[in-house]
Formats: structure tokens, C-alpha cells, sequence
């Protein structure tokens, strides 16, 4: 559940920041840290592998979160989490922990550690709550709260109610709530919503539906049917047959009716296989001792019933099983239902997937001769039944993904239309089903979303309280989109590596949350390829939010002290796993302190004879035009003997400085300064509200050019305020200020 915490962003206490420079210290600097604004204890921490913890995977986990227990805010014993859920993926051990207050489950509040084979760990993340103290004894009993919600929805007619409630410490704006968990579950009217009552009042604090659907235009998500039926297990293999059957391969607007083998039939002479089984409630099932089943695609809805068999056991036989290496997912028979009534609502929700019974809906018949009716062709367009499947299989590895108009709703959407429109090899989901209707502006188009950068998504955020599911989906499977057509890497690898990244969330997943699981999962195997083509991708959606795109990471290796009048050479080196696209140029400059600059080379090395102290500075250019810079300061010894002698320069003409640099920047940035006499400085650092949180200089210094280092490890993201203040040697004060974004 995505709770909202909307109070001042909380910063981490010095207990948190010692704990921090101590695992720092112990595992190394690579690692960075992504502090909870809410909480002000890590939401995550990612970097290399840590040193090997012992035992079994869990005993591992556990051992990594006690050693580290005061930076994560844990008690001694670990009392307050217990363990839900291990999986393995990929050589990943991925441990599960649940939050619990006085015996009561903390919604939201789960703790995630992600180890190697070894037992060392390259990430940890989740959402941990510290400040409880609420009573747990309820007010009302779990039949008053279950009784409340059904009530909320105000049905006509209840048979046979399934609805279960659990007790829970829920986080709010103000604190914290006991609330009951209800899972309203009718099955006539078929009714599926997850209540938030307030376990002493009784009042409804949240609700929600928990049917997944192609899109939705109300409230409202019952509907008369037969009680859906309890998933089987996976049928023997050796005992399938395969037939065939008449369908679109694709959308009947981009392929016509062919004739297609149905792989993994069961001998019951019905569409039921290895991976589904559908049914019908229009007339009696489609049936075929010989397995073949043909039939009219207007006027007979067994075509449907086909088509949905044949896409559905491709997209999880050829797609789904290709990344899931380790049969991580649920190997139930998925019951797939084609209604001509529609039991996801006409005009609501026309496809809809019920993750918790491994069930798919969908509508069918009539698209040609009523185009009013637009839910009727979700049974025929492939993208849909791709998107509807998609949604099982999220729920099988990141479960309590909830549908809500924020980053996670956009992410439980928008995972299903990458994997749809990437199987289909098409951006536009959903495209045959609303074409040509009045609803045609619902089509998402991952290649031309109507929310373009982040900074619009914020703004519609800000504005109005709230971004639908469906346009936050678009935004996000955008990113997807465009990582899966960077040049960089390949799409049977962007497949993969989104895939993987699912294994990586947390609860409360967001944005920045998923990249980091994207660089996660790209370093499951200690080689980080494609770091830097996710970095830019993101980048490119909003530098502000997701940090500024990386450049390509070059070196300059040669002398930095060498005999006047020798000959030297200097060579670029393009980092190993470079972001960079080749072919590069280069560009050589040499830089004498108040003399001339020279472009001296184009090639991947320099030579060069030399008199002066210089400044040998390389600009590096791949195709695309990303660019990658790098400089190195040479001393050039005069009398040969190894004295060092250093040459007089121009000095700067008046106090000055400079914007720091990388910014946005994570975790450290440079502050250049000029001083034209010697002067008493201050650097001194400030957050948004006027807190001094850094010292960078205090101290005397001597005409020239000086920079200083602002390393903000410790810090949440956010605007930080630089103040440079300087009194030269004449008296002269010099006080500048200069805003920098930090973002994790």
C-alpha cells in the first residue's frame, strides 16, 4: 500500500550519518545512499558487494540488518521484522522482511536485502517507521469493519460474501492509525475492493479496487457473473497435445485470420493447457475432439475464446519463460473468461485481471457493428490480453502493488504496457480496442506519451493533487520504452533487465526507486554494462529529479612531471562499460597559465616536446554526441635535476566563483573560487530552510584559483544553499551565494 507522508522532509539523525561513515569506512565509498524524506533512515543503499555474511541466505539477511541495525534504525534483535519471503533469480538471493509494532502488521512497512551466492549484499531497501506509539487494541470488532466497507458500496444484493479483515498500524499525514485491512470479496454481484477502516471509529480512511484493468473511467467495479473458479495446478506436460485454431496474430487491424497451432492442450477437448484455461459464458465452451478449433470471428464468440488461448500461452510460453530463468512464477493454470457482458464493466474497465485468483477477463463480440461498445474488442486485441497477463505475473514477484493515482500505480501500470508493447514490438497499447471510438484519446503510446518530462509530472502533481494511474503509466513505460531503443543496449537485454529490476523493489516503489533497482539488477552479476545507458535514459526525462546524464567516462594516462625540452606522450582511456557510443574523436588542448591555449591533437594519443608548465585538457565525443571531459595539470622541470620549479602566473583580477559542478550532482560537487589577494574564506552550506548542514572552508588562503569539495553522502536529496564569504588582505568583503540540487 502507498501510504502519504507529507510533512517536512525529515533528515537523518547523527546517530544514522556515524552509522553511515562507518559502513562507508568498512565496505568502501562506491556505496550511496538514498534517505526516506519521511522517516530520515535509509529508503536505500546500493553500491559493490559487501564482505561475505554466513550462513543460509535468510541467516545471511539477518546478519547484514543486525550489523548494521543503527543505520537502518532496528532493534538489537531484530524484533520488529519478520521474515515473509525469499526468491532467488538470476544467482540473487532476494530476502523479504514485514515490519511489526506490538505484534501488528505496519502497512507499507517491509525491508528488502538482495545478497549473491556468497552472502554478500549490493542493496538494501524498503520503508522502516521508527516513531510508533499508538494503542493496538481495536475499538470496533473485524465484523463491524467488514461491515462498514460493504455498506460504503451500498449493493443491492450480496451472495455469498468471502470479505476478510486484518488488524494494521497504518501511516497517515499526521502519524499513525489502527485501522482494519478489509478485502471486500462478493462473488454476486462480483465485487473486489480493499477497505482502510478506522479500527476504533469505524470510518472509511482509504479504499481502492483490486481489479487490474486496461483502463478505467469511474468508481465503480462489481459485476453480476458466475463465481470465478479456483486456479489448477500445471497439468504434466507429457500428457499435452498440440492442435490448432483460427486467430489473429496480431490486432485484426494489423494481420488477418490464420490458422495457428495451439501448443499444450490437455486431452479434455477444451481450450485448457498448460498455461490456461478459458472459458465462456455466452454459450457453452468451445469443444473439439480433434483440437481444432475454427470458428467465424464476428459472429461466433468460440473465436475469441481461441484467440485469447493462443496469446496468452505465446506471450508465457515464449516471452515470460525466456526471462524467468529460475521458474520464479506461479505455475497455476491462469483461468481466462470471455464474457459478452462484460463482467469488467462496460465503459469502466472491459479487461481486467484479478491477480490474487489468477484470472483474466475479457469482453468480446460486436466490435464491428458497434464501436460504442469498445470493450467488446479486448478479446481480439493481443496488446491487452499481453497487458492482462503482464499483471499476474508482476503480482507473483512484487505482490501489494496497489492501483493509485501516484509513481506506484504508475509503475503497476506501466510495467504490463512496456512487456505488451515490447513482445508486440509496438509503443501503442490498446490501440484496436479504442481506435476509431470516442475513447480513442485512452490509447498510451509509449513513444509519444502526453506527459513528456518529469517536471510535467510534478507540476500535474502539484496542481491537482494527484496523476492518474493510466497517465503516470505512460509517462513511466516511456522510460522503459526509450532504454529498450537506446543505442546502448539491446532489447532482448532491456527485456531481461527490467524484468530483473521487479526482484529489486520494495513497497512504495517510485521513479527513482525503479532505476536504482535497474542498476541493481545490471550489477547482479559484478559487471555493471549498462549503468550508465539507464542513468541517461532517465536523465533525459528529467535531469532535476533524476540527476544530470553521465558523460563518457575518460582518463588521460602520461607523466605529470617531466624535463623542459623532453618529448612526452599522453593517451585517453575510455572507461571499461562505457556509456559512450563508438566512434569517438577527440580534441587535445594545451593550456599555458596566462600564455595560449592550443588544440595540439585529434587522435587518441598526444606528443609533444615542452618548455612551460601546462595544462593538458581532452574532450572526448562518441557518435551520438555524448561528450566526456578530463584535464591534467603537467610540471615541467627546468633545470632537469628534479626541483620542481613552479612558474608565475596570472593572477585573477577580482574575487569570484563559480557554479558548482556536476549539478544537479550525487553525492559530491565541485565549488571553484577566485581569490586576487590573500584572503580569510568561508564556504559554508545551508538547507532549504536555513540550517547550516556543511563547513567546506574556513581558512586563510593566497592569491589564485582554489575549489573546494562538497560531499553530501549524508544529506537527503533536495536544494542546498552555497555562501562563499571572503576578506582580502585590503580589507575588500567579497559574499556570493549559489543554489545546488542534490538527488538521489
Amino acid at each position: 500500500m502507498c501510504t502519504s507522508i507529507l510533512h517536512a522532509q525529515k533528515q537523518p539523525d547523527q546517530i544514522r550519518i556515524t552509522a553511515w561513515d562507518n559502513f562507508k569506512a568498512e565496505e568502501g565509498n562506491q556505496w550511496t545512499i538514498r534517505w526516506n524524506e519521511k522517516t530520515g533512515l535509509p529508503r536505500s543503499i546500493i553500491g559493490s558487494n559487501t564482505k561475505a555474511f554466513p550462513g543460509d541466505p535468510l541467516s545471511a539477511a539477518r546478519a547484514f540488518l543486525s550489523e548494521n541495525r543503527q543505520l537502518f534504525g532496528l532493534k538489537s534483535n531484530l524484533s520488529g521484522l519478520r521474515h515473509t519471503k525469499t526468491q532467488t533469480h538470476r544467482g540473487v538471493h532476494h530476502i523479504e522482511f514485514q515490519q511489526y509494532y506490538k505484534g501488528v502488521k505496519v502497512e507499507g512497512a517491509d525491508y528488502n536485502v538482495h545478497l549473491r551466492e556468497n552472502g554478500s549484499v549490493n542493496m538494501a531497501n524498503g520503508f522502516y517507521y521508527l516513531d510508533i506509539d499508538i494503542p493496538t487494541t481495536p475499538g470496533i470488532p473485524e465484523a463491524s469493519a467488514i461491515t462498514a466497507a460493504i455498506s460504503d458500496m451500498a449493493l443491492t444484493r450480496i451472495v455469498k460474501d468471502q470479505s476478510t479483515a486484518e488488524l494494521l498500524v497504518y501511516p497517515t499525514d499526521e502519524g499513525y492509525e489502527l485501522v482494519y485491512n478489509v478485502n471486500v470479496l462478493i462473488e454476486e454481484p462480483y465485487t473486489n475492493w480493499q477497505y482502510i477502516i478506522n479500527a476504533q471509529t469505524g470510518e472509511v480512511v482509504e479504499k481502492y479496487s483490486n481489479v487490474s484493468n486496461i483502463y478505467s473511467l469511474d468508481d465503480n467495479s462489481s459485476q453480476d457473473h458466475e463465481a470465478y473458479k479456483v486456479t489448477t495446478k500445471k497439468h504434466n506436460p507429457l500428457t499435452m497435445v498440440t492442435g490448432t485454431g483460427d486467430v489473429f496474430p496480431r490486432t485484426p487491424d494489423n494481420s488477418t485470420v490464420t490458422t495457428k497451432d495451439l501448443l499444450g492442450l490437455n486431452t479434455s477437448g477444451y481450450l485448457n493447457g498448460e498455461y490456461v484455461n478459458v472459458y465462456t459464458y455466452d454459450a457453452s465452451r468451445a469443444y473439439s475432439t480433434s483440437y481444432t478449433f475454427q470458428f467465424d470471428p464476428i459472429n461466433d464468440n468460440h473465436f475469441e475464446e481461441v484467440n485469447v488461448y493462443y496469446h496468452v500461452d505465446r506471450f508465457r510460453r515464449d516471452f515470460i519463460e525466456s526471462l524467468d530463468l529460475n521458474n520464479n512464477l506461479f505455475t497455476q493454470v491462469v483461468n481466462a473468461y470471455v464474457f459478452s457482458d462484460q463482467i469488467c464493466q462496460l465503459y469502466q474497465f472491459g479487461a481486467c485481471a484479478r491477480v490474487g485468483a489468477k484470472s483474466l477477463d475479457f469482453g468480446s463480440g460486436y466490435e464491428y457493428t458497434d464501436p460504442h461498445r469498445p470493450g467488446f474488442r479486448y478479446a481480439k486485441d493481443n496488446t491487452v490480453i499481453y497487458h492482462e497477463y503482464s499483471h499476474l505475473v508482476l503480482g507473483s514477484i512484487r505482490n501489494g502493488l496497489e492501483f493509485q493515482a501516484n509513481q506506484e500505480g504508475a509503475i503497476l501500470e506501466g510495467i504490463p504496457d512496456y512487456f505488451s508493447g515490447s513482445f508486440d514490438n509496438s509503443a501503442q497499447i490498446a490501440k484496436f480496442s479504442w481506435d476509431s471510438t470516442s475513447f480513442s484519446n485512452l490509447i498510451r503510446d509509449m513513444s509519444a506519451p502526453d506527459i513528456e518530462t518529469y517536471s510535467e509530472y510534478e507540476n500535474i502533481f502539484v496542481n491537482e493533487g494527484e496523476v492518474g494511474a493510466y497517465e503516470g503509466a505512460e509517462f513511466f513505460s516511456s522510460i522503459l520504452w526509450d532504454l529498450r531503443n537506446d543505442p546502448g543496449i539491446s532489447v532482448g537485454d532491456a527485456d531481461q533487465l527490467i524484468f530483473d529490476a521487479l526482484f529489486f523493489l520494495s513497497g512504495n516503489p517510485d521513479f527513482v526507486g525503479f532505476r536504482n533497482a535497474l542498476w541493481s539488477a545490471d550489477g547482479a552479476d559484478n559487471v555493471a554494462t549498462y549503468r550508465y545507458v539507464i542513468q541517461d535514459v532517465f536523465s533525459a526525462k528529467g535531469p532535476n529529479e533524476f540527476g544530470p546524464p553521465s558523460a563518457v567516462p575518460v582518463t588521460i594516462s602520461g607523466p605529470v612531471l617531466m624535463d623542459e625540452g623532453d618529448s612526452e606522450t599522453w593517451t585517453a582511456n575510455i572507461g571499461f562499460n562505457s556509456n559512450g557510443v563508438p566512434p569517438y574523436t577527440y580534441e587535445w588542448t594545451r593550456v599555458i597559465p596566462g600564455q595560449t591555449t592550443t588544440v595540439v591533437g585529434t587522435g587518441t594519443s598526444y606528443t609533444g616536446t615542452q618548455f612551460d608548465d601546462f595544462t593538458l585538457e581532452l574532450e572526448v565525443t562518441d557518435s551520438n554526441g555524448k561528450q566526456g571531459f578530463e584535464d591534467l595539470a603537467v610540471v615541467v622541470d627546468e633545470g632537469g635535476g628534479g626541483c620542481i620549479i613552479c612558474k608565475e602566473v596570472a593572477l585573477p583580477s577580482d574575487f569570484a566563483i563559480s557554479n558548482n559542478y556536476p549539478n544537479p550532482f550525487n553525492p559530491s560537487t565541485q565549488i571553484k573560487f577566485e581569490l586576487p589577494e590573500t584572503a580569510d574564506v568561508s564556504i559554508n552550506v545551508y538547507n532549504i530552510v536555513g540550517q547550516r548542514v556543511a563547513t567546506l572552508v574556513n581558512d586563510q588562503f593566497q592569491a589564485g584559483f582554489h575549489q573546494a569539495t562538497f560531499k553530501a553522502d549524508n544529506l537527503a536529496s533536495g536544494v542546498y544553499i552555497a555562501r562563499l564569504t571572503a576578506t582580502g588582505s585590503s580589507g575588500e568583503q567579497f559574499v556570493r551565494e549559489l543554489k545546488m540540487q542534490l538527488i538521489k
